[in-house]
């Protein structure tokens, strides 16, 4: 039996909806971008989950920097949403070693600041991750974030953005 997930306020309103077709889904697992490009211009929606986890989910974990860059140029795209294991795309990157997809992340500008102190199930960080699962060039990078004090807590971070399951 799992932690109960931190009380955890969000720092910016990003909401997840249901609804990402599972060829939308595999495209981001596989890198495909003209398949993912198709479903974005048909006004699919950048923020649609598929099992609980969004595109952004799928491509960090399978190491797809192509559609990380890609996804990360949207504009209404919500970097900090959670899957079932209130992970970010950012934890997902992390725990798999994909360096060049937490660089992305950790590098871009967008419309909310990305949560680097925000605990998953397990109450471990994307730090905590990378270092658990022995990635440590990937813990020394996200490290290096670290530096200057979070304007919150870990305690302020959003569980509240946490892909509903059914």
């Amino acid at each position: 039996m799992g932690a109960k997930p931190s009380i955890q306020v969000p720092i910016c309103n990003c909401l997840p909806t249901d609804g990402l077709p599972y060829k939308a889904y595999e495209a981001a697992m596989k890198g495909h971008l003209s398949i993912i490009s198709h479903y974005l211009t048909m006004r699919g929606n950048v923020n649609a989950t598929y099992g609980g986890e969004t595109m952004l989910h799928a491509a960090c974990k399978n190491g797809r920097e192509n559609v990380v860059h890609f996804l990360l140029k949207i504009n209404s795209l919500c970097v900090n949403l959670r899957n079932n294991d209130n992970e970010t795309a950012l934890m997902l990157a992390a725990g798999h070693g994909y360096k060049d997809c937490v660089q992305h992340l950790l590098e871009n500008n967008f419309r909310c600041k990305i949560e680097l102190h925000c605990k998953n199930n397990e109450e471990h960080t994307a730090v905590d991750i990378a270092h658990l699962r022995n990635h440590q060039e990937v813990a020394y990078y996200l490290s290096s974030f670290f530096q200057k004090p979070p304007p919150y807590t870990a305690s302020q971070c959003k569980s509240s953005m946490k892909i509903p399951t059914k």
